[in-house]
């Protein structure tokens, strides 16, 4: 009768164990920091995107403005300045004056 022989190479080794945590730990990290990021960068956007929803008073007075739609002639209007709480300037006027 024949003996049967250990097999000697069953199993993973330690290190190929350690090359399997290394790999998952740095495909975490990537994961993270682009988790991270993602979430900085909506913010920023978001923020700018609302900014002429939370415009304070008027920056200065009302300004006169030239407005020419099309081919046609021009007409006077008034405009009125805003200034946002990040700095940004933006105009609201009345096309109907």
């Amino acid at each position: 009768m024949k003996r049967k022989e250990k097999n000697t190479r069953a199993g993973e080794s330690i290190a190929e164990t350690l090359v399997a945590v290394l790999i998952m730990a740095l495909a975490f990290l990537m994961l993270t920091t682009a988790v991270t990021s993602a979430a900085r960068i909506n913010s920023a956007v978001k923020n700018e995107a609302s900014a002429p929803d939370t415009a304070s008073a008027p920056a200065d007075q009302a300004y006169g403005l030239s407005v020419r739609v099309g081919g046609s002639a021009e007409k006077n209007t008034t405009a009125t300045l805003y200034k946002t709480e990040n700095g940004y300037y933006y105009y609201e006027y009345d096309p109907s004056n």
